[in-house]
């Protein structure tokens, strides 16, 4: 029994790591394409989004040490 608890746990604790680290990418296309739409279709109006994506990005970034790495570069482009 205690066996099946600790290889449960670490399955979830992988299954969240994981959905963290596709959430962290969901935000940085997310990010992506409210700025194509912006740019290339002249559709401004999906700019009033990218304050709360970035938001949910960098709380992302900053609770996953996996992230680290990613944050110093977004930081260094001035988009965290």
């Amino acid at each position: 029994m205690e066996k099946k608890l600790r290889r449960q746990s670490a399955t979830s604790t992988r299954k969240s790591g994981a959905c963290t680290l596709l959430a962290a990418q969901r935000h940085c296309k997310v990010l992506g394409i409210f700025t194509r739409l912006h740019r290339r279709d002249g559709k401004p109006v999906y700019l009033r989004h990218i304050p709360r994506v970035a938001r949910l990005l960098r709380e992302t970034v900053e609770s996953t040490p996996a992230l680290a790495e990613l944050g110093a570069w977004l930081r260094a482009q001035s988009l965290l």
